[in-house]
């Protein structure tokens, strides 16, 4: 029976203005316990991107790094130390990791789609910034860094040796070794994909409530406009109401650019998309609101009716409408 009702509310989010009159004069509290199935919904074509992402590269890369994986690489106290000066190249499909000048008597890897450059492992920072800008990965003394070509994110080694030694208890340096690079990587990849969906759900939630709060002064806006009369939270309620459509949609745009594999930019392009949806719902929900007749202050005779208007607004007051001026 809930099912039923809430899937009700939800198409009829898109046309009712019953139904934002109904949110109105008999819903209670701020609304935010709606938006909680939806979010659970929404994050499921993230999830299914992210864990279809995680397994190709998983399977791409990770036998590519592991054949080619230095020997003698060794974490110490949060930075990396390397029997040679490097830098090393690991690439796809899997030119074998060199130090930087033998490269004069190899193919260059950087040139051509054919071989992508997978990781730069420069323990001493002798790698220029041209190459390292062609990397997906960059291992350095202090940091390792994942970039692609619109972003990026950077963790410091001395978390990656606390991992290693929390999976591979040992005293003293780190060794990392090809096989427990290939362990971890592997642990990493299946966690995150265990993670990924409560942990984006419940960030998600709290991401939307923090939106409503934001959306909700324009709905303050409208109502002063349109003088409707209504309390904050009447108001609050009218904009995750408002929300639901434009949630809505960019899940079904989600699903769509997944389908047919456009770049996860677009995701950002469905999200301002459906941004702009959603103000337009939370201007129509509040023009939708209309006091009932006996509610509604009538100023044409105030002179005589001030009375009348003072037992007006009291019941207005109580069904969650602001006394109108």
């Amino acid at each position: 029976m809930f099912l039923i009702r809430y899937v009700t509310i939800l198409a009829k989010s898109f046309f009712s203005r019953d139904l934002y009159n109904e949110v109105v004069w008999k819903w209670r509290g701020s609304g935010f316990l709606f938006l909680l199935p939806l979010c659970a919904l929404s994050w499921v074509p993230l999830t299914l991107q992210i864990v279809r992402s995680t397994d190709q590269v998983m399977a791409d890369n990770v036998p590519v790094l592991v054949k080619h994986w230095p020997p003698g690489m060794v974490l110490r106290q949060g930075s990396l130390i390397a029997p040679e000066p490097g830098p090393f190249l690991i690439n796809l499909p899997g030119a074998a990791s060199i130090p930087l000048p033998d490269l004069a008597a190899t193919p260059d890897p950087r040139q051509g789609e054919a071989t992508p450059l997978l990781l730069v492992i420069d323990p001493q920072g002798k790698a220029d910034a041209a190459l390292k800008s062609k990397a997906d990965i960059i291992l350095g003394e202090k940091e390792i860094r994942f970039q692609t070509d619109d972003s990026s994110s950077t963790v410091p080694l001395t978390s990656v040796e606390q991992i290693f030694t929390a999976l591979y208890p040992s005293k003293g340096d780190v060794t990392l070794k090809a096989e427990r690079v290939e362990q971890t990587a592997y642990w990493f990849g299946n966690t995150l994909k265990i993670i990924v969906y409560p942990l984006g759900s419940v960030l998600y939630y709290f991401g939307e409530v923090f939106r409503a709060l934001l959306l909700s002064i324009l709905a303050v806006l409208t109502n002063n406009v349109l003088q409707r009369g209504l309390y904050y939270q009447p108001l609050l309620r009218i904009t995750v109401l408002a929300m639901t459509p434009a949630i809505l949609l960019n899940i079904a745009l989600q699903l769509g650019i997944i389908a047919v594999g456009l770049p996860m930019w677009w995701m950002r392009v469905a999200g301002a998309v459906t941004g702009a949806v959603a103000l337009g719902y939370i201007i129509f929900g509040v023009q939708a609101i209309a006091l009932p007749p006996e509610l509604a202050p009538d100023h044409s005779n105030d002179d005589d009716d001030n009375n009348d208007d003072e037992e007006a607004g009291d019941e207005a007051e109580a069904h969650g409408a602001a006394r109108l001026p």
